[in-house]
């Protein structure tokens, strides 16, 4: 799988070389599926001699888990490196990888205690920490890694992604140094097709073959596996239609389609799980029906091992081309089962997303799981995925107010997450729903504060303007604060065609009235 990578072994060799030194940094392995980044990284771990190494991986079932990868990562060195934390950083860090509730986690802390355990462990032995499927990454956990990685400047520790290029989700690694991999060359190409088939490849076959995979190794050794020795050989004519030409996930699923029903259960089971453990994946396919023959047989087939009772699939092109090829009905089965099978405390958030991914229709239980994970995640800092959460529990809510509320906090939470786009489409979609007056007073506020910090200023005080106006009838304070917040825009040159006064919508308050409405009435 390596066959041609010599420059790009380099440049790994050399990120790793100068954090023993001390001179810490980070790499981004960029390219298509298949084309040998996690080769590259399994590779830089083998010759990462008398150095600390710490993986994790980006799971698309995981991804809605706040600090799901962080924790991976950091797991093998908390217990020592946590004690050393100073008191701040060490309650925010246990409580955003939800082992305390002592409060919200703060998520500068979090950040910051990630990159002290890191910094913490190098001042023992050199550390390489290696982050697979990057683009798969939980919003929280690439944060906080993006955070740590622009900091490494005399930490003896090297941080290597790998990520694809133009997925469904990408990793937006910002100015971080990229290493873009692409296929490899045709003398490259030949002695990795001759290697893995035992046979001389002739020129004409090897450049047929390298144009159909556009030189991803990935696609060569498996054509390399599945061509008999005649047409590799150039004895007989390749096929008018090569096996992965519908793309490199064709082989693996061609392999999968071959084995017994109970272990293509099992394989879909470990699939769609995200927690990496054999005994929940083998809990799960068991009650689907699969038996031990079952992982024997996946074993067998080299799509799947168990090691240190961990399930490993063999590429990550394994676990997208086993669980697109299922049926809707097998991955909603699968994903129960797992959810029955996650029993503890510590697993409620992967039961929860599980349970969502099981159902289609409105589910109270569902939905209840689901709001638990997300104010789970709110109080640990993990405001993207507390979003997540609540616009999934909005989906299976019934239309109106229930489906708003739940838009509504999923919109707040992306909108203190720094994501002002998805904040502003999931409060768009919150104000179609809204019925209750004072539901549709904060979803408006909301919409108009976006508007106001990231749009039009005008466009923003209207919007205030004219949402005031609409809740003055039904809650006289919450008139009176987004009137306030009007004149404020005002104050900073803000103007708007609204017939609105701000100060005429409602009468001020008594003397005895509460603070807070006394102080925004002076302000108004």
């Amino acid at each position: 799988m390596l066959a041609g990578r010599d420059a790009e072994r380099a440049a790994i060799a050399a990120l790793v070389d100068d954090a023993r030194t001390g001179r810490g940094g980070a790499l981004v392995v960029s390219g298509q599926p298949g084309v040998g980044k996690s080769a590259l990284l399994a590779d830089a771990v083998t010759r990462a001699d008398g150095m600390t190494v710490l993986c994790t991986q980006g799971i698309e079932s995981e991804s809605p888990l706040a600090f799901a990868a962080l924790q991976r990562l950091l797991r093998p060195v908390m217990a020592d490196r946590a004690p050393h934390l100073p008191q701040p950083q060490a309650r925010a860090l246990r409580a955003a990888l939800g082992e305390t509730d002592d409060g919200a986690g703060d998520r500068f802390l979090v950040f910051l205690a990630a990159l002290s355990v890191l910094a913490d462990a190098g001042q023992h032995r050199p550390v390489l920490a290696v982050v697979d499927d990057a683009h798969w990454l939980d919003d929280a956990s690439a944060a906080a890694l993006l955070f740590v990685a622009r900091r490494l400047e005399v930490e003896r520790v090297a941080l290597l992604f790998a990520a694809r290029d133009a997925d469904v989700r990408t990793f937006d690694s910002g100015d971080l140094p990229r290493l873009a991999v692409g296929g490899v060359d045709a003398d490259a190409a030949g002695e990795l097709l001759s290697t893995c088939s035992g046979v001389p490849v002739p020129p004409d076959v090897r450049d047929r073959l390298v144009a159909s995979t556009g030189g991803s190794p990935l696609a060569l050794v498996e054509l390399a596996e599945v061509l008999p020795p005649e047409q590799l050989s150039g004895r007989v004519r390749l096929p008018a239609r090569l096996p992965l030409t519908g793309g490199v996930e064709r082989a693996f699923l061609d392999r999968y389609r071959r084995l017994p029903e109970p272990a293509q259960t099992l394989l879909l089971t470990a699939a769609a799980d995200d927690s990496g453990r054999a005994r929940i994946v083998q809990q799960a396919a068991t009650s689907l029906g699969a038996d031990e023959e079952a992982l024997l047989a996946a074993e067998r087939s080299g799509l799947l091992r168990v090691r240190d009772a961990a399930i490993e699939l063999r590429h990550p092109l394994v676990r997208s081309a086993v669980y697109g090829a299922a049926t809707s009905t097998e991955r909603r089965r699968t994903h129960r089962a797992l959810a029955a099978a996650l029993t503890g405390s510590g697993e409620a958030d992967r039961r929860a997303w599980h349970l969502a991914a099981s159902v289609e229709e409105p589910d109270e239980a569902v939905v209840a799981e689901l709001d638990a994970a997300a104010e789970r995640a709110r109080t640990r800092g993990g405001l993207e995925a507390a979003a997540s959460a609540w616009e999934r529990a909005a989906e299976l809510s019934p239309a109106g107010d229930p489906q708003a509320g739940r838009l509504y906090a999923a919109a707040r939470a992306a909108w203190l997450a720094a994501q002002p786009p998805r904040a502003r489409a999931l409060v768009d979609a919150a104000a179609a729903q809204a019925d209750d007056a004072l539901l549709r007073a904060d979803v408006l506020r909301l919409r108009a504060r976006i508007e106001w910090n990231t749009g039009s200023l005008h466009s923003g005080r209207r919007m205030v303007l004219e949402a005031a106006a609409e809740v003055a009838p039904h809650d006289s304070q919450r008139a009176r604060e987004m009137a306030m917040f009007a004149v404020a825009l005002a104050a900073f040159g803000a103007h708007s065609a609204s017939a609105v006064d701000p100060t005429a919508l409602v009468p001020p308050p008594g003397p005895g009235a509460p603070l807070r409405a006394r102080c925004f009435s002076d302000l108004l």
